[in-house]
């Protein structure tokens, strides 16, 4: 995708057919059946003709020409599907926008009965199913939507990439959300063991960071250089992200060029960075980075689902204001964006410890009361005891032994929330309620409080085998859970939020693609993970390794 981007190509989060121009296929096997899917249809035929299907060799071809082929060239190597070629699409071209939004809207009230999406009294609450799941686009710059890589479906894709949207510092932790990086043999393996951060029996840092300001001002210049296109600010933004974490995890207060260079991540450009802001109090890179264009990418970023290739193209397109979003007729946004731009302020706010808890302190009876046998369990910096929180996280499973498992458990559950009047919204919704391993983002608020704040919700399903690795993994810090899975490593183990597996095989010129995932030997719960890497279990409010 990031290819496509290179050359001019825009990438949309939401199939429309009145914005769409071109599908990309590039997955191995990328039936018909997965591309209508992705694009919201039942099947192929329905996806108007006025709009191909082509292979990745088009653009491969096109690069290389420097200039974009016919589609019937090379013999029929650049469509997809030549069934859709053989019929006449002039009928389809000449659909009036009304009339193309009200087909894609009637075909996917059919893609929606056919996952079986059974709904009681969603009169309660928006519905923003109407389109498939928006999936924000990860730090790479690439958005879901045109080009379709049909790799094998994960029910929990889709939350992974949002965590990664929402959370950039997050990146430079966990580098994919599969786990497939893996750092690779360490000559200093050894040398280094007892320095891992997990390996560390004291609590992390309390009280206040001693460098706060200088974190303060660096993070202000992190926002604005996520917000500029291109690999530049990406990888700049990376080396802000380690200085940051450097810091916050650094017990001392930084006096000098010299104690600034010896942090980790940090190199002689971030460390004259860190003494200007001692010296001078602030940082002239701000304001020069601070553009009206950054400024305006920096406030669509803030919509729920919206990465920096949509704020960009948003911009480009003239709109410079919420408002202007929607009143531009060049802008579709989908029903999830929408949610996000009339709860923007509430969305984009912290959330106090004790409101997380007084909502958690509601779901969970109520999930109980379906099935007593469910475990339960709040994640993320919640569960880490943090002060506030950016959303709400919530892990759902159950021991199988006696037969049951949680299978449809969550449906019936956001029911019944919807009923009580915590759920409010939906922004994403599973693809079939009945798997063991599932997600849900939504908009949740505290029922008759006057003034209560929407809030984010996500709904983690998992099976119970794999529940321990799911907590483990979500309860964080990035930090600790980047020395757990280094640790793993060098082990010989790899550890991602199934579980710690053995007998892991990747490619030995990329290793971040694995020959052989392995056997999973520790996953059911935290405890046995951290007795499998010989470290003593650290309760989640030990895990915390940087200043609060």
């Amino acid at each position: 995708m990031t290819l496509l981007l290179r050359h001019g190509a825009s990438l949309v989060p939401v199939f429309d057919p009145n914005v769409v121009t071109h599908i990309i296929i590039s997955g191995r096997d990328c039936g018909s059946g997965k591309v209508a899917d992705k694009a919201g249809y039942k099947k192929m035929s329905d996806v108007p003709l006025s709009i191909p299907t082509l292979t990745w060799d088009w653009i491969a071809d096109g690069i290389s020409f420097g200039k974009m082929p016919e589609h019937w060239d090379a013999g029929g190597k650049y469509i997809a599907f030549p069934e859709r070629s053989q019929r006449n699409s002039k009928s389809d071209a000449s659909v009036s926008n009304a009339n193309a939004r009200s087909t894609i809207a009637k075909k996917v009230q059919t893609n929606l009965e056919r996952r079986k999406y059974r709904w009681a009294n969603t009169s309660k609450a928006t519905v923003v199913s109407g389109t498939p799941p928006i999936v924000p686009e990860a730090i790479s710059g690439a958005e879901s939507g045109v080009s379709v890589q049909c790799d094998k479906d994960d029910p929990l894709a889709e939350f992974y990439e949002a965590a990664a949207a929402e959370h950039f510092e997050r990146v430079s932790a966990r580098e994919s959300d599969d786990d497939d990086s893996d750092p690779g043999p360490s000559k200093n393996a050894k040398k280094f063991a007892a320095q891992f951060t997990c390996d560390n029996p004291h609590p992390g840092p309390v009280g206040g960071c001693p460098n706060q300001d200088i974190v303060d001002q660096l993070s202000t210049l992190l926002d604005l250089v996520k917000c500029q296109p291109g690999p530049e600010p990406r990888q700049r933004a990376y080396t802000y992200s380690r200085a940051i974490s450097s810091l916050r995890a650094h017990p001392k207060r930084i006096k000098s060029f010299e104690d600034a260079k010896r942090l980790p991540g940090v190199g002689e450009r971030t460390a004259s960075k860190i003494m200007e802001i001692i010296q001078t109090g602030g940082l002239e890179r701000i304001k020069h980075e601070n553009s009206e264009s950054v400024q305006v990418v920096k406030l669509f970023q803030g919509i729920y689902g919206v990465g920096q290739n949509t704020a960009q193209m948003w911009y480009n397109n003239g709109c410079r204001t919420l408002e202007d979003l929607k009143t531009n007729p060049r802008i579709v946004l989908s029903d999830a964006q929408k949610v996000g731009i009339q709860f923007y302020d509430d969305i984009n706010d912290r959330m106090p410890r004790a409101e997380a808890g007084a909502l958690f302190e509601l779901i969970k009876p109520i999930a109980l009361s379906i099935d007593p046998a469910l475990f339960v369990e709040i994640m993320g910096s919640y569960r880490r005891g943090k002060a506030d929180c950016g959303d709400i996280d919530i892990l759902i499973s159950r021991d199988p032994s006696d037969g049951r498992t949680h299978e449809g458990i969550l449906q019936e559950l956001l029911e019944r929330l919807v009923q009580a009047g915590i759920v409010t919204e939906h922004l994403a919704l599973p693809g079939d309620f009945e798997d063991l391993e599932n997600c849900y983002r939504g908009l949740c608020r505290l029922p008759n409080v006057a003034g209560s704040k929407r809030r984010r919700i996500d709904f983690l399903t998992v099976p119970w085998k794999n529940k321990g690795g799911a907590l483990l993994y979500y309860t964080g810090d990035d930090i600790f859970n980047r020395s757990m899975r280094y640790k793993a490593s060098t082990m010989g183990f790899s550890l991602n939020q199934r579980g710690l597996s053995a007998g892991v095989v990747r490619d030995p010129s990329r290793r971040s693609i694995k020959l052989n995932k392995g056997n999973i030997v520790a996953s059911e719960t935290e405890e046995e993970i951290f007795k499998m890497l010989n470290i003593k279990y650290r309760p989640p409010h030990e895990r915390v390794t940087h200043f609060k």
